[in-house]
């Protein structure tokens, strides 16, 4: 899959937004931005005529997110096609927004308005390079928060008028529909999707789940998972680089973490898990037949929170081999969290200086195949150093780079020598490890400025 920076209108080909105009303004929107992405619409349209036409498309009523969209999932749709298994990774984030005007947008966790969005990522399993997005959907809570002492109150009616959860079967369903026969799927979520109405769905459409577990369910046997987890015996050993992690806010689901290696022991076994009693589960099957595996911190130090995931899953694990991959696809769900990274501090979404919702919204369908195309470049550096720059970047970015004083690049460059010397132009220091979002799109967007002016040179020789 040689995906180059800058052919970002090949992911919007056969967009129908009801116009040939607006479908030729969304390619040149997507290009202009995906060249120059977190710089803002004013500089990366460049010309006055390009802005204002970016600013027609995004607020333009008749434009929907899904429309903007819809190429792009197609096009994922399509590189799944032939793979052993694909890996769809769930989850939801939050977009919050400064400014007194945008008090409509909604409220968010962290106290500004905004709106969220719930986005299934896709990852080719047997390397779990991202293959694009598959699902998006957002929507803003409008209503006041509710106080603590009332949420009760009101809970039966929350269950029975439908709720945020009811977006995770929902982005399943939306998956497994655009999916179906491409390749077989693997469902993975957090803890705020472990519901039985999901796994019992995953199940009926004859795929797979890795969801971490978040309630104690009842199995049989009159136990529960964690007491039947705990009496199994540890298969194997892993040592795991655990990163430094800082919330944002104090609704967090996890708590601050310094980086350390923490040694992992991993245990697994079959249970029946009983269906709960709870609105919506209704019509389910009685019992689901699962796998449970526990991967818990080995001696941990007295002052941090150990590490320990319950993972319940319908893919076999019989051998070690088996468990490990369990847990490797569990692993994978960090890649959205990287995703989301990509959105907000490499193309500076929540920066934008949109007013209107739906502007905003239909943004997010164009910036969210450049996040994945960023994301997908840094990681073919990773995983795959020694891939020819060539499939990552086009002949001309070589040039530019391989003539550019501030960095020194071989004649053919890997992806990662070519990636690491675009991260150097944006400010990055070798010794400090990879490079961060900031700077890499910082030196993508100093590479586009160098091959705008290395063009016109061309053209005046």
């Amino acid at each position: 899959m040689a995906i180059r920076l800058g052919s970002l209108s090949a992911e919007f080909e056969g967009a129908n937004l009801g116009d040939r105009r607006l479908n030729r303004r969304l390619a040149v929107l997507a290009d202009n931005w995906s060249k120059t992405p977190g710089v803002g619409l004013p500089r990366a349209c460049r010309t006055t005529a390009a802005l204002e036409g970016a600013y027609r498309l995004l607020s333009n009523q008749r434009v929907t997110p899904e429309e903007i969209l819809e190429p792009h999932l197609d096009a994922s749709r399509r590189r799944a096609v032939g793979n052993d298994a694909v890996v769809v990774v769930h989850d939801t984030t939050e977009f919050a927004f400064s400014g007194d005007t945008r008090g409509h947008l909604g409220r968010t966790n962290s106290g500004q308005p905004g709106f969220f969005a719930h986005v299934s990522l896709g990852l080719r399993a047997s390397d779990q390079e991202p293959i694009g997005i598959l699902g998006c959907r957002t929507w803003a809570r409008k209503q006041p928060a509710m106080p603590k002492k009332d949420r009760r109150k009101y809970a039966h009616q929350a269950r029975t008028t439908g709720k945020e959860s009811d977006r995770w079967n929902a982005a399943i369903n939306a998956v497994e529909e655009r999916c179906h026969g491409a390749a077989p799927l693997i469902h993975v979520v957090d803890r705020e999707g472990d519901q039985y109405r999901l796994m019992s769905n995953v199940s009926a459409h004859g795929s797979f789940f890795v969801v971490r577990a978040q309630h104690d369910r009842k199995v049989a046997g009159n136990q529960t998972i964690w007491n039947a987890i705990d009496g199994a015996c540890v298969v194997f050993e892993r040592e795991v680089a655990l990163s430094r992690r800082r919330p944002k806010h104090q609704r967090a689901a996890h708590g601050p973490r310094d980086a350390r290696l923490a040694k992992l022991g991993v245990s697994a076994t079959p249970l029946e898990i009983e269906r709960a009693r709870a609105p919506g589960n209704e019509g389910m099957p009685r019992t689901l037949s699962v796998n449970v595996v526990r991967v818990a911190e080995m001696a941990p130090p007295v002052d941090e929170v150990p590490v320990e995931w319950v993972l319940v899953t319908n893919l076999p694990v019989q051998t070690s081999e088996q468990i490990a991959r369990v847990v490797d696809i569990y692993r994978a769900r960090w890649t959205i969290e990287e995703l989301f990274r990509a959105v907000k501090t490499g193309c500076g979404y929540e920066k934008l200086q949109l007013e209107n919702e739906h502007s905003l919204r239909n943004a997010l369908a164009v910036i969210l195949p450049i996040a994945w195309q960023m994301l997908l470049l840094r990681q073919i550096s990773r995983a795959t150093p020694d891939r020819p720059a060539t499939a990552v970047l086009s002949e001309l970015q070589l040039e530019v780079l391989a003539n550019n004083p501030w960095v020194k690049v071989p004649r053919k460059p890997t992806a990662r020598e070519a990636l690491l010397a675009i991260a150097t132009i944006g400010g990055h220091i070798k010794n400090n490890g990879d490079p961060g979002w900031q700077v890499l799109y910082a030196g993508f967007r100093d590479l586009a400025l160098l091959e705008l002016g290395w063009r016109a040179r061309s053209d005046q020789s």
